[in-house]
This record gives C-alpha cells, structure tokens and sequence, in this order.
C-alpha cells in the first residue's frame, strides 16, 4: 500500500548483503529499482519471455548503484592482489573473470589507456580515490594501494558495464 513501511527498500548489513542481492524479495506494488531498471516484469501478470534491451538507463544503474561499484572495487582488488603482474596481465585475467575470454589488441589498447588516465587523475587526487573506495559495505584496501585500486575500479566498472557482460549472446 502507498505510504506503508512497503515502500522503503532497506539495504542489509555485513554479509547478508551478498546473499540478499541475489535474492531480492519482490514487492508487488513497489519493484526494485535495479530491477526496474533492468526491465523486470511488474508481476502484475504472468510473463513467458523478458525483454532483453539495453537502455541508458542501465547504464547508469551499472555506473552509480552502490552494490555495482562494490562489485567492481572487489573484482580491481581481486585481479591486483598479484603485486608482480604486469598491467596487461592484469587486464587479461579482468577478462577471465568477467568475458570469459582474452581481450582484443584494441580493447587491451583502449583499456590499457583508460587505466593511464584514472591513475593520473588518482594520482593528483588520492581524495577522490578514497572516496570511491569507500562506496559500499565491503572494508576498502589500505591507502598505500588506494589510487591502483581506484583506477582499477575504473576499469572493472567499463567491463561490467559491457553488454556482453550483461546479456547472452
């Protein structure tokens, strides 16, 4: 009902986050918003197949939601939790994880570049770095790695934020 305590989504703490992101209880009246973003079904009636689009939208869900950017932050520490990986390495095993493949020459190319600008801009403001850092639950990296990770984050966000990351081919 409008106005009810219904209509406040709550976000869990500690670990029980992690598991609620990937059983989000579904309210009637009031959808998720990742997932109306997502163009989830309002469950008003029975739906056989879900459209499959790719709306600007979502890309801003991908880029700003809270748990996305976590996401991304915890995929970067992961991929340079190898301190002796070159960058390239690095970036082929972001692939790994997220594509399931290795990137193109002008992928690695473009990334590789992306990665140069968020480090310099990291570099210049370690402030903004923290601040990304601390988006969500999950404890941040220590400081002395804070601009790496940061850039890294970057990067990780612009793969989640793929479509074929996001839709079956």
């Amino acid at each position: 009902m409008f106005g009810s305590r219904h209509m406040d989504w709550v976000t869990s703490e500690h670990q029980s986050q992690y598991s609620r992101s990937m059983y989000t209880f579904w309210k009637r009246q009031n959808i998720h918003p990742t997932m109306l973003a997502f163009d989830a079904p309002t469950r008003q009636e029975c739906t056989a197949k879900r459209n499959i689009t790719n709306t600007p939208a979502q890309a801003l869900a991908l880029l700003n939601d809270p748990i996305f950017v976590e996401a991304a932050r915890v995929l970067a520490m992961r991929i340079c939790e190898p301190t002796e990986l070159s960058n390239i390495d690095r970036l082929r095993l972001a692939f790994g994880f997220v594509l399931q493949r290795e990137p193109s020459r002008d992928e690695a190319k473009t990334l590789l570049e992306l990665l140069a600008r968020a480090q310099s801009r990291y570099e210049e403001s370690p402030e903004d770095a923290r601040f990304l850092l601390d988006i969500g639950q999950m404890s941040p990296p220590p400081a002395d790695r804070a601009t790496e990770i940061a850039a890294w984050t970057v990067v990780t966000r612009t793969l989640l934020n793929l479509h074929e990351f996001l839709n079956r081919s």
